[in-house]
């Protein structure tokens, strides 16, 4: 009978220690295939934020661009309109003389004429 038992046991204990070596296996298989899915995850990842930094540079490129552009476009005008205002400024007061003094020596010449 103790014998009976004893190979029992040994049967027992086998195939426990079959299914612990197939739970070891499978715990095994599923950790390969979640660092596999991180790995994957990760990398989907970094791709899409490589994209991402590639697209925020051209669009940083294209704002450089146009403030430059309005820089220049506003820097233009500002002449444009300092050109019109100095235009629209009176005569200084050494050129307004000068002509009053040109004014009186052509009066004093058509009087001596006359």
């Amino acid at each position: 009978m103790i014998t009976i038992l004893i190979v029992l046991l040994s049967l027992c204990i086998t195939l426990l220690a079959r299914e612990i070596i197939k739970l070891k296996k499978r715990v095994t298989e599923l950790h390969n295939e979640t660092n596999t899915r991180v790995s994957s995850y990760n990398s989907e990842t970094n791709n899409h934020i490589d994209s991402i930094d590639i697209k925020l540079d051209s669009l940083h490129l294209m704002i450089r661009e146009t403030e430059i552009k309005l820089t220049e476009g506003t820097r233009k005008k500002l002449d444009s309109l300092m050109e019109q205002l100095i235009k629209k400024i009176p005569v200084t007061n050494e050129k307004l003389l000068n002509e009053v003094q040109k004014m009186r020596d052509d009066f004093l010449a058509l009087r001596q004429n006359l």
